[in-house]
């Protein structure tokens, strides 16, 4: 890229059930076999109801948000004195 493009623009946004198949794609290539099923993906952006404790986004280039060129995945660890996060998967596209 040269200067003159200017610099990409990376930004991100909560998953969508339309991602499911990207995701399970981008796990797939990232970690082959050890990849999450589709099943649970589709736990993960369905069924969790309105307080989910595991949180997926989407990474996506700006100008494509519909589509993912990486995600996370984390759990919010409830504590009353120092609440914390623990990134559970981080996947980013071979071209990215």
């Amino acid at each position: 890229m040269t200067e003159a493009m200017g610099p990409r623009s990376i930004l991100t946004r909560p998953a969508r059930p339309d991602d499911l198949t990207s995701l399970h794609r981008l796990e797939v290539e990232c970690v082959g076999g050890s990849a999450l099923p589709l099943s649970q993906f589709r736990w993960l952006l369905e069924s969790q109801g309105p307080e989910p404790a595991f949180i997926l986004r989407v990474a996506h280039d700006w100008g494509s948000e519909g589509e993912p060129i990486g995600f996370t995945v984390w759990r919010r660890r409830p504590d009353p004195v120092a609440p914390s996060y623990e990134i559970l998967d981080l996947s980013v596209g071979k071209l990215f």
